[in-house]
């Protein structure tokens, strides 16, 4: 307000005094009008001046398109690694879906078909044990009234006694185990060749071997695997062994007990540790542990692949090659092989060198262990 009446003071003393503020008043319009008129003008100008600048960024841009054609050519170039990845992922998924809709159309139905196999096989093991354990106490009736009619008489009649010894399986049984027959030693096979049968009152009754012929059988089949696993080991060491030019080993008696009484120790306790034999320096050792039944060659190439820690030029005992050096050892002439499975069905392996390798006396590797011939 005080700014208005001042300005209005300076207009009084401008004009002349013509009439009472009449004149004053259409000054004050005028000056009101014209100042409208000029920030509509204003606006005008500064959106021709905006678009004139937008225009000229445009064609600037437009004109020197070249200055950015590498980011734009960079740019179409990830566009298209971009969709090719995508390609390249779709066409992983469509596989990945085909081998799914396999293993659940083929595989899954043939797991289930041969899991049902299975059972029924289970089944007849099943059926096969309940009817050998009733032979066997069909078996333990008769030894007891053996047992009570000798008793009772004083002296069994030695006709009867014949014919008790000339007991062996029947031919239905002989017909099962014909196809293991191969395995077994020589005095089983005898048992098992003629079936014979107890005539007992004109009425033929088939009666299974006696339980010392059964634990004959098993003892026969157990030191056949014993003997067939260690030959295996044998023979896979005297391959390594001409590797080197050294002279074969043999398979010893003594040695393969003292190895199979040691196996079976460990696979009781299920620890792997040296025995006192070899720490006494009585016989060398090597030892082997696995979790499934190993075979003759596996145990030997594991034992043997150790040479790729040796060295040649620098002679001598080392836990990372001992098992390898008592293998090739020169001086041993004999050796020794036992093995035994756990109760959890992992396996112990012995094998025992006569004499004992891995001497660390001055001298002793350089003559002993040679390097392999080319």
């Amino acid at each position: 307000m005080a700014a208005a009446a001042g300005a209005g003071e300076r207009a009084g003393a401008e004009l002349p005094d013509t009439g009472p503020g009449a004149d004053s008043g259409n000054v004050s319009q005028s000056q009101s009008r014209a100042s409208g008129l000029g920030e509509a003008e204003d606006e005008d100008a500064s959106e021709a001046s905006l678009s004139a600048t937008a225009a000229a960024y445009s064609a600037y841009l437009l004109a020197d398109r070249s200055l950015f054609s590498e980011q734009i050519e960079s740019l179409d170039k990830s566009l298209e690694d971009l969709l090719t990845r995508v390609d390249e992922f779709v066409g992983m998924l469509d596989m990945i879906r085909s081998d799914s809709s396999q293993v659940v159309n083929e595989s899954i139905p043939q797991i289930y078909t041969k899991a049902t196999e299975m059972r029924q096989i289970y089944r007849k093991i099943d059926k096969l044990e309940a009817f050998v354990k009733m032979i066997g106490n069909s078996v333990a009736g008769l030894e007891e009234r053996v047992t009570k009619a000798e008793t009772d008489l004083g002296a069994f009649p030695s006709t009867f006694k014949k014919i008790l010894h000339t007991i062996s399986m029947p031919s239905f049984l002989n017909a099962i185990f014909s196809e293991e027959k191969s395995h077994l030693g020589p005095a089983t096979e005898k048992i098992l060749e003629k079936p014979r049968f107890l005539s007992v009152e004109g009425q033929h009754k088939a009666v299974m071997p006696e339980e010392s012929c059964l634990r004959k059988i098993k003892y026969d089949v157990s030191q056949q695997a014993s003997k067939q696993f260690a030959e295996e080991v044998l023979k896979v060491h005297n391959d390594y062994r001409k590797k080197h030019g050294v002279p074969p080993l043999k398979l010893c008696k003594k040695l393969n007990r003292g190895a199979q009484q040691y196996a079976e120790e460990l696979a009781a306790t299920r620890v792997l540790k040296h025995s006192s034999e070899s720490a006494n320096g009585n016989c060398g050792e090597n030892l082997a542990w696995a979790s499934y039944d190993q075979s003759g060659k596996d145990v030997a190439d594991r034992w043997y692949s150790e040479i790729k820690n040796y060295s040649f030029q620098n002679p001598g005992f080392s836990s990372r090659t001992g098992h390898f050096t008592a293998m090739v050892w020169k001086n041993t002439k004999k050796m020794g092989v036992g093995k035994a499975s756990a109760s959890d069905g992992s396996t112990f392996v012995v094998a025992r060198y006569d004499p004992a390798g891995n001497v660390v006396n001055p001298g002793y590797y350089e003559e002993n262990v040679l390097p392999p011939r080319k």
